[in-house]
């Protein structure tokens, strides 16, 4: 249901489009099931926080040295600053040092959503701990 409130408010905002797909009418967002639409919106949150997620991940372990994937959506919170479409997120998410190595360890970072337009994403905090082998 989170998700939602950042669709709804990102429609109220008119932040994207009601059809997010190319010009596609069989591929309307609406059209999706559910499950469709929770993965939909989590890929959202997933590319609005890449860069700031990648910039926390060099800034703990060196430029270029890990990658992240297999992000998790922990919460959201809205509120956090005058407006009330703005968003706290927190995020986890594995990184690794090569193609064919385990994951090295797992994160969980706080990011505020500082504004849409353009999209300003603040961290607020960043924890890593070296999963088990």
């Amino acid at each position: 249901m989170l998700f939602l409130t950042i669709l709804i408010d990102l429609k109220i905002l008119n932040k994207f489009p009601s059809n997010i797909f190319a010009n596609d009418n069989s591929t309307s967002f609406n059209s999706l099931s559910y499950e469709e639409q929770i993965s939909e919106y989590q890929l959202m949150v997933e590319r609005i926080l890449y860069k700031s997620i990648e910039k926390s991940v060099n800034n703990v372990y060196g430029e270029n040295k890990r990658t992240s994937w297999d992000y998790r959506i922990i919460n959201i919170e809205r509120g956090y600053y005058p407006e009330p479409y703005l968003y706290r997120l927190t995020i986890e998410f594995e990184t690794f040092t090569g193609a064919h190595k385990p994951p090295v360890d797992t994160n969980v970072a706080v990011y505020d959503i500082i504004s849409f337009d353009p999209t300003i994403v603040k961290e607020i905090s960043y924890e890593h701990y070296l999963n088990e082998r």
